[in-house]
């Protein structure tokens, strides 16, 4: 879980931790969407 969440240079990433599928992205979008408070 995450408090903050902010934006990160493109430059500053030194590495990939993970891939996500399509399925992966569309549980990622939907959990954003929950705790950032834009479902109705």
């Amino acid at each position: 879980m995450t408090d903050k969440m902010f934006a990160v240079r493109h430059d500053r990433i030194q590495q990939i931790v993970g891939s996500l599928d399509e399925a992966g992205l569309g549980a990622l979008d939907r959990a954003l969407i929950v705790v950032l408070g834009l479902a109705r």
